[in-house]
């Protein structure tokens, strides 16, 4: 009767912590790593980039993989060998060539990591982890060392941002990451602290069960394997932007980037006669179909509002220069990379008042109250247009913000993860 009892709670939506405590204890105790064994001469980092390697969706995370992946591809560490892996929920992990998309996944070879290799999960891959999660448990049994990137938890914190398909695919991956890691690597203190609070709630492991990093992200766009081409007309369009103040926000259509506030408070801003731009640079997402047809229709678009929304990264790059300034409006974020890319172009940045945010220390960020409403924000974004130039002049005529490129992000990373092998100092620190 108990049983079945404890199999009627694992159907439940939200399974119960004090069972997930349990398995995940369980399975993590079951993992019995090898003591000593063999001394390769050449040990193998085996990097996944499993959703990349498919379809890059231009996405923050994507960036984040490509242009990590490329430092990889020039970097050499003595005693070791880099070999990028994929995967999907029914074909198994093969080495996979550097250049992304990959040949068909069938025709590469299957990996078989040895004791003294490591696994870094560099992409997101909720979906397939867990699907083979018990093969890696055998990996790690034979002394292969388990490391993941965490990017964040939003969509565990915040479910009614996303598909009930995605929140379920994202918990049934972190489970894989409590059971499985040796170490996770957080993009942001924020995240870091979200994590450990996570495994201690959820999970019963202590901070330090599971040792967490941090590491900077890059604000080189050209460094990240950028897109390249143009839309048709887009020279005619970024004149236009650029006569008169332009405000630019960058990321997929979806809930939680604060579109449809901003929107409000430029249409607010609009009736009362002002001629402010509003550039959205974002590809479709979810759940925002209301939205994306409220901009499409808008009687002021490609006057004011402008959305691209299948821009290369050339063409982002073109509007992080000419826009005025950036405008971060998410109500939650992992870390918010353009508004790291935009202060890398010198630009005045505008800001939702989050703490994520907050680690830029720097007087191009101002900020507004997370909780604004249409006037207030309104106010803000003109107060802000008004200090822009201002701002981006001053800052210009002054040594430039020393932000970290994506040969320092990861030196910072593997220098955590190989500290016995790699140093900056050895291999070269950009910064």
């Amino acid at each position: 009767m108990l049983l079945a009892w404890l199999e009627s709670l694992k159907k439940l939506p939200h399974i119960p912590a004090v069972i997930e405590r349990h398995s995940v204890a369980k399975a993590r105790n079951a993992i019995q790593p090898v003591r000593g064994g063999s001394n390769p001469s050449e040990s193998t980092l085996w990097v996944d980039i499993s959703v990349i390697s498919r379809r890059d969706a231009g996405s923050g995370i994507q960036r984040v993989v490509r242009a990590l992946l490329a430092e990889l591809q020039v970097s050499s560490i003595a005693g070791w060998r880099i070999q990028p892996v994929a995967a999907t929920p029914r074909q198994p992990y093969r080495a996979v060539p550097w250049q992304i998309p990959t040949v068909n996944l069938e025709k590469c070879p299957k990996i078989e990591p040895q004791a003294g290799d490591v696994f870094l999960g560099l992409d997101l891959s909720a979906h397939i982890i867990p699907r083979h999660q018990k093969q890696m448990a055998a990996w790690k049994s034979r002394g292969l060392k388990l490391a993941f990137v965490i990017y964040d938890l939003l969509p565990l914190q915040f479910p009614q941002w996303f598909s009930a398909k995605l929140v379920r695919a994202f918990r049934r991956w972190i489970k894989s990451v409590a059971i499985l890691a040796d170490q996770v690597f957080c993009i942001s203190p924020p995240v870091k602290q979200d994590f450990e609070n996570l495994m201690q709630s959820r999970y019963g492991l202590q901070p330090g069960a599971i040792p967490a990093n941090v590491f900077p992200m890059g604000a080189d766009i050209k460094a990240s394997k950028p897109s390249a081409g143009l839309p048709e007309g887009f020279s005619g369009t970024l004149n236009l932007i650029m006569q008169g103040k332009a405000a630019l926000m960058v990321g997929t259509v979806e809930p939680r980037k604060g579109y449809g506030e901003m929107l409000n408070a430029f249409e607010h801003l609009w009736a009362k006669g002002r001629s402010h731009k509003l550039v959205i640079v974002g590809r479709p997402g979810w759940m925002t179909d209301g939205l994306q047809r409220r901009i499409t229709a808008n009687p002021y678009l490609n006057d004011r509002l402008f959305w691209f929304d299948n821009a290369s990264d050339e063409a982002l790059n073109a509007l992080y220069e000419n826009c005025t300034g950036v405008i971060a409006a998410s109500f939650a974020e992992g870390y918010g990379l353009p508004l790291l890319e935009a202060l890398g172009q010198g630009k005045s940045v505008l800001a939702r008042d989050l703490a994520v945010f907050r680690q830029f220390h720097t007087p191009l960020v101002s900020y507004f109250a997370a909780d604004a409403n249409t006037e207030t924000i309104g106010a803000a974004v003109e107060l802000w247009f008004d200090d822009a130039n201002k701002l981006g002049k001053l800052e210009r005529s002054v040594e430039r913000i020393l932000l970290p490129t994506w040969r320092a992000s990861l030196n910072s990373l593997l220098g955590q993860l190989l500290p016995d092998s790699y140093s900056a100092e050895r291999y070269g620190e950009f910064a």
